[in-house]
């Protein structure tokens, strides 16, 4: 072969490439892009697919956060500035309403916080607040009450947060001691020392007046005393009884701010 003939046919392989390098992109109306069919899923809960010609997930509708105390999981919502997010129930040991405990049990769970761009993971017990950002974070309120005869999925918890700025915080403390009587079957007059009351140690239920979830639980001591630190308000007292005696009777305390307010409860033996 001549050169001639050669140069011709590498002149006519460069020309033709050049002219499909430069050919313009098919804009066909009618020329369609596959993209992969996987989705994404959105905070809100629904879900965006990937969109032509790059493919990408289509961008997430926006949500609305408002402001409320009580979410489900997985549910964000604002409290006061805060952003309480509930992500999992770590232990739920409470007393079911149809079994009679010794011990009320508690709730610990697994939240995320968020305000500005701060975040944090906690777990909360509930009613033992924690300081976030200038707040204190609490739960209070746990539902739906344990039952043994109805069993309940995680999808149907709620959970009530009081956010508490740490300026606001107002305490008072209630302090007092349990008492069992009588201890003989005939008391004399005056009365004989070892037929004096008798110091119990047991749980307290602690509630908010007027309210039936248990706010707080504590224990008096051996000695029969017990102490502890409230926000403001007035509360209801309630021993846990025997099956049978000693019987206690609850009481109503009000938490004044900085102060001790002494509340004695006596629980009945049944000794006649």
């Amino acid at each position: 072969m001549s050169n001639k003939v050669a140069l011709t046919i590498l002149l006519a392989v460069v020309v033709l490439g050049a002219i499909l390098y430069y050919r313009p992109k098919s804009t066909t109306p009618n020329e369609q892009i596959f993209c992969a069919q996987d989705v994404r899923e959105c905070p809100g809960g629904s879900f965006v697919g990937r969109i032509p010609p790059t493919c990408e997930f289509a961008e997430c509708p926006a949500t609305e956060v408002k402001e409320e105390t009580t979410a489900s999981l997985n549910q964000k919502i604002l409290n006061k500035e805060v952003f309480i997010t509930p992500i999992e129930v770590v232990s739920d040991s409470r007393c079911p309403v149809d079994v009679q405990c010794i011990w009320a049990g508690e709730v610990n769970l697994k939240v995320l916080l968020e305000k500005g761009n701060v975040n944090k993971e906690v777990t909360l017990k509930l009613v033992t607040p924690v300081t976030f950002e200038g707040n204190n974070i609490s739960l209070i309120n746990v539902i739906p009450e344990k039952n043994t005869k109805n069993p309940f999925n995680d999808n149907e918890y709620r959970f009530t947060f009081l956010v508490t700025p740490l300026t606001a915080v107002k305490t008072g403390t209630i302090s007092g001691t349990v008492t069992t009587s009588p201890t003989c079957p005939v008391e004399r007059i005056p009365p004989e020392p070892q037929c004096a009351p008798r110091p119990f140690a047991t749980a307290i239920e602690i509630r908010q007046t007027g309210k039936t979830s248990i706010l707080k639980t504590i224990r008096s001591d051996t000695s029969g005393k017990f102490n502890t630190e409230l926000p403001v308000g007035s509360y209801e007292l309630k021993p846990i009884s025997g099956s049978v005696f000693p019987s206690c009777s609850s009481v109503t305390v009000q938490v004044i701010s900085g102060q001790n307010s002494i509340s004695d409860i006596s629980c009945d033996t049944g000794i006649r």
